[in-house]
Formats: structure tokens, sequence, C-alpha cells
């Protein structure tokens, strides 16, 4: 039911990896909504953190506005939830997940890599150094990630037939 780019992030344990190096090292609790069932990742065991439990509900009920959420795959649709919620997050990715990105793709991770939103499971220290800045001091959603969002995926212009 994925595509072989999706499959491949779906796999990428280097981007786990990463991600609980990052928030470790940023101090600060963290926590995990796993997919239920059969769709459970055993990649995240022991990386996880507190971890949250969703008896049947959607997950966007368990998220708040002050919670930063991290995708470590690009396709996620919370990405898009988040942005109308104008929820802070941040994906992760690999080199290898850009060179196989879509030239829409290519454009929206642009945006969102400018906006500091972006980082490679490379980039040692940045995404720490990012949440660190975003618990500090009363950090938004940036306007050019929530203006390319609306121009782009909700006010798409009819073409004429």
């Amino acid at each position: 039911f994925m595509s072989p780019p999706s499959y491949m992030q779906y796999q990428n344990k280097e981007l786990i990896q990463y991600v609980h190096r990052e928030l470790r090292t940023a101090g600060r609790p963290f926590f995990s909504l796993p997919y239920p069932g059969r769709l459970r990742s055993q990649a995240y065991d022991g990386m996880r953190g507190e971890e949250l439990t969703n008896h049947g509900g959607r997950g966007e009920a368990m998220m708040k506005p002050t919670d930063v959420v991290i995708f470590d795959i690009s396709g996620a649709s919370l990405i898009h939830y988040c942005v109308e919620q104008e929820m802070v997050f941040i994906l992760i990715v690999s080199q290898e997940d850009i060179d196989q990105f879509t030239t829409a793709q290519s454009n929206w991770g642009s945006v969102l890599r400018e906006a500091g939103l972006v980082f490679r499971a490379d980039e040692r220290g940045m995404l720490a150094a990012k949440l660190a800045e975003i618990m500090s001091n009363g950090y938004e959603l940036p306007v050019a990630v929530k203006e390319y969002h609306r121009q782009t995926f909700v006010d798409i212009p009819c073409e004429a037939a």
C-alpha cells in the first residue's frame, strides 16, 4: 500500500536512531504515539520516550497546540493537519529520501527546509538545537510554511475545461 520511496522511509532505522539521539540531547521529556495493532513498528522499541496509548481514537485528538510533532516520513498526512492547526512540526529525512522526492515534494521540502523545519539524519545536533529554540521563546509556525500550504494544498485553482 506504499510507494517504494515511502516504504524506504518507513524502513529507515537511521532516521529513528537520529531522532532518538537528538531528543536525548535536547534533555526534555518526549512522547510517542505508535500505530495501533499490527501497524505498530518494533523499530521504535526502546526509543519511544513515554508511550501514549490511543484506544481507538484518532491521533489528532491526542495532540495539543503546544506540542512539537516530529515526522520521519515525508508523506505523513498529519503534517497537513499540523499546518492547518498551526502546530509546530519537524521533518527528518535522509539524503536517499531527498533523492527520491518528486518535484512537488522537493518544492514543499525546500519551503520547510528554508523555514528550519527539515533536517537530514546526518546533521548532528541540529534537531536538538532547533527544539531548544522552539521550546524557549514562543516559536510559531513560519508564515512562509502556512502560505505555501494554503496556496498549494488548499486554495487550488480550478483549470477551465
